[in-house]
């Protein structure tokens, strides 16, 4: 709560410079006076406005729509305006609007921080009132131990950002030293535990159980650790995941001050002693503006995409995944969203194909099948390898989609990826990993360019 109440402070320095006026007239309206935050609500619960500002937060209106606000010692003007119960108050680069009924001013989503403030005259309760909208924080009748306000708020939603491989080895060495844009849904439960959803245009990146500790860290936002699920088709175990995110104006021992919103975390994959990546994921909440970081570490797509049509102004990422099909992209989705978003673009493209698994024409691919193989995995990888001898006698006009099909049993490959001039397929073998092929598209076809090959990949 401290650092909303920071937000409160530095947003309140600015009322001063308002321009704006609304005229609510002279008089002896009831509404003149002092009012007093009692209560706050987040995340569905009710708490005492102490808990929430220490030194009090006022709002004295007076004539002539001016108002004084005050939080501890801050003290600023501004004005307000009210119209058929509804409350609104406005600065230079301030609003807040909410109801003014009953003698109970009722502040909603403050400063976008999805924290409700509910104010009463001089601090008093109206007749009959005080058993009804009472703090709930004392007599709730749940026992689960309540968080922090404001820490839950702050993981629960969507994120943006990029993860990359810092070092890779046998299949993953393709992946080294480059940069992927990744979307985030971070899904929070009352005890302090949460799913993470983390996706790319191509694959699932993690379906991560994390317990949050609101004690944790560096930043009064907490921390969080792994405790389960899975990353990269490897599983995830206790902390192999240690995520401790900061905030603006955090100052650590070297003092160095951080970023706003902001969080970053490193893991492993090691599939053997052949085939291992270290890798990085970096995230900051949808819609933040990423301004105060250098070019340099940014998401690869942040100018092209986010900014984009004002893409990070949309309400979800997935609307973002939508509209982002102004750029010619078809975009992967979570698996675990794919119910529910049938208006999100996602990895089913369509087809145009005979039942023979037949070339690609235009735009559309051949029809999405579920890729498993009764080949095993070695067998998976004669058969890639038999690819390579046709392409060494020079044969590589064979290679079209329909004859890789073939080739692996009539099986018809799983979308796994689309570009401008590529799309990507992936085959399942019969006891662990498989194969994601590549097609270049060409004269209406999907012809062969190459393949990757891991026993992380499970359908």
């Amino acid at each position: 709560m401290r650092k909303i109440l920071s937000i409160f402070i530095i947003l309140l320095l600015i009322i001063a410079l308002t321009a704006c006026s609304f005229i609510n007239g002279t008089g002896n309206d009831p509404n003149y006076g002092l009012w007093v935050a009692v209560n706050v609500e987040m995340q569905g619960q009710t708490f005492d406005a102490s808990e929430a500002f220490d030194s009090g937060f006022t709002i004295e209106l007076k004539p002539n729509s001016k108002c004084v606000i005050k939080i501890g010692d801050v003290k600023e003007n501004g004005n307000w305006k009210l119209n058929d119960g509804v409350f609104s108050l406005q600065g230079k680069d301030l609003e807040l609007f909410g109801t003014l009924t009953n003698a109970r001013l009722y502040l909603e989503n403050v400063l976008d921080t999805g924290m409700n403030v509910i104010l009463f005259k001089d601090g008093i309760y109206p007749e009959g009132l005080k058993d009804t909208q009472g703090t709930m924080s004392s007599t709730a009748s749940n026992d689960i131990e309540k968080p922090i306000p404001g820490v839950l708020a702050w993981w629960d939603g969507e994120w943006y950002g990029y993860w990359e491989a810092t070092t890779a080895y046998g299949d993953y060495e393709e992946y080294e030293d480059k940069r992927f844009d990744c979307y985030v849904v971070i899904k929070v439960n009352s005890d302090m535990t949460a799913t993470m959803y983390i996706w790319d245009e191509n694959i699932d990146i993690a379906t991560a159980e994390i317990a949050i500790d609101e004690s944790g860290g560096i930043a009064e936002v907490g921390s969080a650790t792994s405790e389960g699920g899975e990353a990269f088709g490897a599983a995830l175990k206790h902390a192999d995941w240690v995520i401790m995110p900061t905030y603006e104006g955090y100052e650590d021992y070297y003092k160095n001050v951080w970023y706003d919103d902001y969080m970053e975390f490193n893991g492993y994959l090691d599939i053997d002693s052949r085939n291992a990546m270290d890798y990085r994921i970096v995230l900051r909440p949808w819609g933040k503006v990423w301004d105060d970081m250098t070019a340099d570490n940014r998401p690869p797509s942040y100018e092209m995409w986010y900014l984009h049509n004002d893409l990070y102004k949309l309400p979800s990422v997935f609307d973002a995944l939508k509209d982002s099909l102004l750029n010619g992209k078809l975009y992967h989705i979570h698996t675990a969203f794919q119910e529910g978003t049938s208006t999100v673009e996602n990895k089913d493209p369509g087809n145009d194909t005979n039942s023979e698994g037949g070339d690609s024409s235009g735009n559309d691919n051949p029809d999405n099948g579920d890729g498993l193989l009764k080949l095993s995995f070695e067998e998976l990888q004669q058969k890639i390898d038999e690819i390579g001898r046709y392409i060494a006698n020079q044969e590589g006009d064979k290679l079209t989609y329909a004859f890789v099909v073939e080739l692996f049993g009539k099986v018809e490959g799983k979308f796994f990826g689309d570009g401008d001039d590529f799309v990507r397929y992936i085959w399942y073998a019969s006891d662990e990993g498989g194969s994601v092929v590549t097609f270049t598209k060409a004269d209406g076809k999907l012809m062969y360019s190459h393949a990757s090959t891991s026993t992380a990949w499970k359908p």
